[in-house]
């Protein structure tokens, strides 16, 4: 749970070399609950 907006920092870090994250969800607000979770969204940096 984050307690205030602003920018916020999440590392990770490898504690064994076959673990792979295959999907990263964030839940900012609003999120519908599904069984498959949300579809990828377009990130424009």
């Amino acid at each position: 749970m984050v307690a205030a907006a602003g920018v916020h920092r999440l590392k990770f870090w490898t504690v064994d070399p076959t673990v792979v994250v295959q999907r990263l969800l964030i839940d900012t607000g609003g999120l519908e609950p599904t069984y498959l979770g949300p579809g990828e969204s377009r990130w424009v940096g």
